[in-house]
């Protein structure tokens, strides 16, 4: 309930109609539908979804930076995807600094400053990620992870027998491997995603929504990885691609 009603309010703060709306959450659901289990990484999710409504809520405040930092500590202690939540406030901080370096360069504004405050917010979230039981090892542990999957190939795009155990986990596979896409319900609903994440995309770019490009692009190539992160990008891309 939390994760949608999470995406709904991003949707809303973006200038979603109401049927949009509608339209979002039917979308989210059915692309991430196979990952909504009772397991830690769907309280990621909330956590994800909590940290984009914040950030897109405006100029950072006390309230804001405050949120920001108390949802990153809670998320490295919840899952590995913590890594996405640096992600998403570089994407804002990187969009921040684009445009100040642009009013440096070319509107006269000489004595702007490239400083933003999300540098400050994306450096506090940097150092909370070893505010845990296991300090650095958990914060090194996803890059691991990623590491010893590449070694192995375990994210290699199809199922086989011969290699590492791991390697005939389905939610490893590639979203589009041989014998997956045409057996799962939500390859239809991950194509849709697709389609929006391009569409999307490109209007936030002929916006000059930086962040949201940068976001929706990152979080694409991450979906495209493996099965099991069609379901934190359906709820990141969705509410920004769509309004």
């Amino acid at each position: 309930g939390g994760i949608f009603a999470l995406v709904a309010a991003s949707l809303r703060r973006l200038g979603a109609g109401w049927a949009a709306v509608a339209a979002g959450l039917l979308l989210t659901a059915l692309a991430s539908y196979e990952r909504i289990l009772l397991r830690p990484e769907m309280f990621a999710y909330l956590i994800l979804a909590a940290e984009l409504f914040v950030l897109i809520g405006g100029p950072m405040t006390r309230l804001r930076i405050a949120a920001l930092v108390v949802l990153q500590l809670l998320l490295v202690n919840l899952h590995s995807y913590f890594l996405l939540g640096l992600g998403l406030t570089g994407a804002f901080a990187a969009d921040d600094f684009l445009r100040r370096l642009w009013a440096r360069l070319k509107q006269n504004e000489a004595g702007k400053s490239l400083f933003s405050i999300l540098w400050l917010v994306l450096g506090l979230q940097l150092a909370v990620c070893f505010v845990n039981p296991w300090t650095w090892r958990l914060a090194v542990m996803p890059i691991q992870t990623l590491l010893f999957m590449r070694t192995y190939h375990i994210a290699s795009g199809a199922m086989t027998e011969t290699g590492h155990p791991w390697a005939i986990i389905g939610e490893f596979f590639s979203p589009f491997a041989p014998g997956v896409f045409e057996i799962a319900r939500a390859s239809t609903a991950y194509v849709v995603l697709l389609v929006l994440a391009g569409a999307g995309g490109l209007c936030a770019a002929w916006r000059r929504r930086w962040s949201h490009v940068l976001v929706i692009a990152a979080m694409t190539a991450t979906s495209l990885t493996m099965r099991r992160n069609i379901a934190p990008a359906a709820v990141l891309i969705v509410p920004l691609a769509l309004p």
